[in-house]
């Protein structure tokens, strides 16, 4: 199994040829025992303590796929409202990412002296930064 509930953690056993668990969560993080593999040898899941998230018959795999259903929904609603509030913090002028190293000025500077013959060496540790940064000023 390569998921994070591995088969002897103390939440879900598997029984005959069904997984059983305490509760749900401990398995939807296991994805593996949905894989077709599984389905072919009617291997599902059965948990102890929902009575609807049972995989070995045909209302519980109904109601496992209405809930994928609404937490993928669901997980698009958020989705959308991150990219909203991104949008309106950008109008708004919000500057996004890592504080520059160096401002326009020591650009400037930096260009004028690397071209006078200075190695970007000598220039990041007066600048006290990296001889990337130096070569991202260049460009």
């Amino acid at each position: 199994m390569t998921s994070s509930a591995a088969p002897w953690s103390p939440a879900i056993r598997w029984w005959s040829r069904s997984l059983i668990g305490w509760r749900a969560p401990a398995v939807t993080c296991t994805t593996s025992f949905m894989t077709l593999p599984n389905a072919e040898r009617e291997c599902g899941f059965v948990s102890l303590g929902e009575a609807w998230c049972d995989t070995t018959t045909d209302v519980g795999r109904l109601m496992l796929t209405i809930m994928g259903g609404i937490s993928e929904f669901e997980r698009g609603l958020i989705r959308k409202r991150c990219e909203e509030g991104i949008e309106r913090a950008k109008r708004r002028g919000t500057k996004f990412g890592r504080p520059a190293t160096l401002d326009p000025s020591q650009r400037q500077r930096i260009a004028e002296r690397y071209s006078a013959g200075e190695t970007m060496a000598e220039l990041a540790r007066e600048y006290e930064c990296g001889e990337a940064t130096i070569w991202r000023a260049l460009q």
